[in-house]
């Protein structure tokens, strides 16, 4: 599908320009309320990397007692969603769902950073499994 109109209603952006000044989530709002839903699926791959930070906070916190990091947005899951990670497991996609059935047991003997190289390998293998054009 042809997104041209989408793509001019959007921000202007430009190096050295102050990102202080765009509102994404009004922005990833305005993207989502005009994609069909299948690129609309395809577009949360885009925003996922946020959520994955989120959860590896959750995580690091939870088994590693780190301080939580701030939530980030935007992200394709909410706050509540992503600390009760167990309790909303039916809403995540494939890859997050793999990574916490593979790992959960192992959660308390991993380090951090093998948690975080086995969600980025499970996120990646899955985006580059995604046979469209989006991908390409």
């Amino acid at each position: 599908m042809s997104y041209f109109y989408l793509i001019s209603s959007l921000p202007n952006f430009s190096i050295g320009m102050d990102a202080q000044q765009i509102d994404f989530e009004k922005t990833f709002d305005l993207i989502q309320r005009n994609l069909t839903p299948e690129d609309n699926h395809l577009f949360h791959y885009l925003i996922y990397p946020n959520d994955i930070r989120n959860l590896l906070s959750v995580l690091f916190h939870e088994y590693h007692q780190l301080p939580l990091l701030s939530f980030k947005k935007v992200s394709a899951f909410s706050k509540e969603e992503i600390n009760d990670y167990r309790f909303f497991k039916n809403n995540f996609p494939d890859f997050l769902n793999d990574f916490l059935l593979e790992n959960e047991s192992r959660f308390p003997t991993m380090t951090m950073q093998e948690m975080e190289d086995k969600l980025i390998a499970k996120f990646y293998d899955y985006v580059t499994s995604i046979n469209h054009c989006f991908t390409s």
